[in-house]
């Protein structure tokens, strides 16, 4: 189910050694999406998120603009 949310990119779906969860295999439909998610957000090079998994996930719409982690910054002028 997790494919519907997420792909793999960079590699070629296999297995991959992941220092939290050990050994995942993303070539099968096995993995939760939660430990999908939990990758994702801590910068997992390998999975990308879908506009349908944007829309599950974090109530957005595919129209919206991707999602992309920012930083604020702010003037020293005030």
């Amino acid at each position: 189910m997790w494919k519907k949310y997420f792909k793999v990119i960079k590699i070629i779906p296999g297995e991959v050694v992941v220092p939290v969860y050990g050994k995942l295999d993303f070539s099968k439909d096995n993995i939760s999406v939660e430990v999908c998610r939990k990758l994702f957000e801590s910068d997992f090079p390998y999975l990308a998120i879908t506009a349908e998994g944007r829309d599950f996930l974090y109530g957005t719409t595919a129209t919206n603009k991707p999602l992309i982690k920012t930083k604020t910054v702010r003037s020293r002028n005030g």
